[in-house]
């Protein structure tokens, strides 16, 4: 949007009536890692913004936020999940196939939900803050490895650090420590990484 249709905007209050123009360019074509190419991204340039009559004279809107949104709007820690790798001619390679790749996050992601590890690294946050912790240094990434190996229990630890404070990773260290084996129905050896970044 330009500018100087951001005051019109900022001005507006429910039930106004506007003029809206827009135009839409077409730029280059997605690539993906694969090499595929996909269709074209379509960028919407506001164009013409202006009020019928005039603005600004009734409440302000306010939309309630969705659901998902305050989830993750309230959430002080968020999991996210990284690259794939799967044992092939006894080195990990890339996930290729979508089949396998799916199989190894929705394993993860059924162990996550029952290790309620997002829940248990907020309480890690929430201790380490009302232990008198900088809320600065409560902020950072945590980037997990998680092993599976052919029916035997996932195993999952820390790969790399990323937080200022050593109190808040030691506190992860011993939510990893704690949680119990997951067993799974999965038939190679794989490993996924999954980042778990803390906000203020």
């Amino acid at each position: 949007m330009p500018s100087k249709l951001q005051k019109t905007v900022d001005g507006l209050t429910l039930e106004d009536s506007v003029l809206l123009h827009w135009k839409h360019t077409k730029g280059d074509a997605r690539k993906y890692g694969n090499g595929s190419i996909g269709g074209f991204l379509i960028k919407r340039d506001m164009t013409l913004l202006e009020c019928l009559e005039t603005c600004g004279k009734g409440d302000v809107a306010q939309r309630p936020p969705s659901p998902f949104m305050l989830k993750h709007k309230t959430s002080k820690v968020r999991l996210h999940m990284g690259r794939k790798l799967i044992e092939k001619d006894g080195s990990m390679q890339l996930v290729n196939k979508e089949a396998e790749g799916y199989s190894i996050r929705n394993t993860i992601q059924k162990y996550l939900r029952q290790s309620k590890l997002q829940k248990q690294m907020e309480d890690c946050q929430q201790k380490f803050l009302a232990s008198g912790g900088h809320k600065s240094k409560s902020t950072g990434k945590l980037i997990l490895e998680v092993d599976i190996n052919e029916k035997m229990p996932l195993d999952i630890g820390i790969k790399k650090s990323q937080l200022q404070s050593e109190e808040l990773e030691q506190c992860a260290k011993v939510v990893l420590q704690s949680i119990e084996p997951f067993h799974h129905s999965l038939s190679f050896k794989a490993k996924a990484i999954v980042k778990v970044k803390f906000f203020k």
